[in-house]
């Protein structure tokens, strides 16, 4: 439920890690050591700019944008034709950007991280 980094991904950005470690347990009952917190990065997906607060783990583990960043922008599942799930988020100008999760084509979860996370072709705009 928290926003999480690995530690190679936030040395890369250049963030100050603050706070104690700390032992993480996951949902499936696996261990993870928490280096600490990164707080406010900057964090943008289409035309949605927040800042968040990362735990930055030890481990090598994908980046998750948590409950707080979903709540923040009023995240939701979105289900489209031939099966796939997307995440939709908007943003304050009213726009609504789809991220894929499960892809039509293989029914498989989408786990890995955009490749290049500052171009726009990542997300889709959803129409009205």
């Amino acid at each position: 439920m928290v926003n999480v980094l690995p530690k190679d991904l936030a040395v890369r950005l250049g963030l100050i890690v603050t706070e104690p470690a700390m032992n993480l347990k996951g949902i499936g009952g696996h261990k993870n050591e928490i280096l600490g917190i990164a707080e406010s990065v900057r964090v943008k997906i289409g035309n949605i700019k927040r800042s968040v607060h990362f735990w930055i783990s030890g481990g090598n583990v994908q980046p998750i944008l948590g409950k707080p960043f979903l709540i923040d922008v009023s995240a939701a599942m979105k289900y489209v034709g031939g099966g796939g799930e997307t995440l939709s988020i908007n943003d304050d100008e009213g726009r609504t950007y789809l991220v894929p999760i499960i892809t039509p084509s293989n029914q498989k979860w989408e786990t890995t991280f955009p490749a290049n996370t500052t171009r726009a072709s990542n997300v889709a705009t959803a129409a009205d």
